[in-house]
């Protein structure tokens, strides 16, 4: 009937369908297993820091933005800083504006203001974190955590954001994420990233599907051909196994009517 695919490309076709539905359901296994693998990878050794603002009554003085990226993984921790974590020279020649050249490169594949919003405007600022500097101590504090995976593109994402009660404790927030072990090294636990970053997920989908369809169809076809070999050698019919010790040479199959 006009319209429908040839037979012969009818199996092809649903081969691809039936490849990109399995490649849309592997990316976030996929995911899972690249962030599994990344969990012994440490943080860049050198944060970029940001200086709170001059006129700013706050207890944080700085904000760092450690970072790191392995094949298929990239993440992003803010920490903020009390008085006197960091000497003045350092501040002076060390310290970046927000959303500037440096700022953007360290937060890919998200903008500074989807990371935290200081990282953007210098009046987001956090005026109270809870960050204290006492002699020989000094507390830190995570804002946030993002984290983002997949291959050949970051697909999937998730986030931890930190908010203090009115104990002053620290309350993890997940969206789309477990624990990072890098925050909470007692538990053991991987993070587990599952907010589809869609174009990213479109994409790897596109990308993977085919490649599993082809890899599917080789092996397919170097399966028949070596059972093929291996039928001829035994005096077999190579495609239905008929035994062809009886059958005249160069006649075809009696059983399938296939060539010898």
């Amino acid at each position: 009937m006009p319209g429908r695919a040839p037979s012969k490309l009818r199996p092809l076709l649903i081969l691809w369908l039936a490849s990109l539905c399995v490649a849309a359901l592997l990316q976030i296994p996929l995911a899972w297993g690249l962030a599994y693998v990344s969990r012994s990878i440490t943080f860049a050794e050198v944060p970029i820091d940001l200086l709170a603002p001059a006129d700013l009554d706050t207890d944080t003085e700085t904000i760092s933005i450690f970072s790191y990226s392995f094949p298929g993984v990239r993440s992003i921790t803010i920490m903020a800083n009390p008085p006197g974590t960091m000497s003045r020279r350092y501040l002076e020649h060390h310290t970046f504006a927000p959303n500037s050249r440096e700022i953007i490169a360290a937060t890919p594949p998200w903008p500074p203001a989807d990371v935290h919003p200081a990282l953007a405007s210098a009046s987001a600022w956090p005026p109270r974190t809870g960050v204290y500097s006492r002699p020989n101590m000094s507390h830190h504090v995570p804002l946030t955590s993002r984290h983002a995976a997949g291959w050949p593109f970051l697909c999937v994402e998730g986030r931890i954001e930190f908010t203090r009660s009115n104990t002053s404790s620290l309350t993890p927030r997940t969206f789309g994420i477990a624990t990072d072990p890098r925050l909470f090294p007692s538990s053991g636990v991987g993070y587990l990233v599952y907010y589809p970053r869609w174009p990213a997920y479109l994409a790897n989908t596109l990308i993977d599907g085919p490649i599993l369809a082809a890899a599917i169809l080789l092996s397919t076809l170097l399966f028949r051909t070596l059972r093929a070999r291996r039928r001829r050698r035994e005096g077999l019919c190579p495609n239905c196994a008929y035994d062809l010790h009886a059958t005249p040479p160069n006649t075809p199959c009696p059983e399938c009517g296939r060539p010898r």
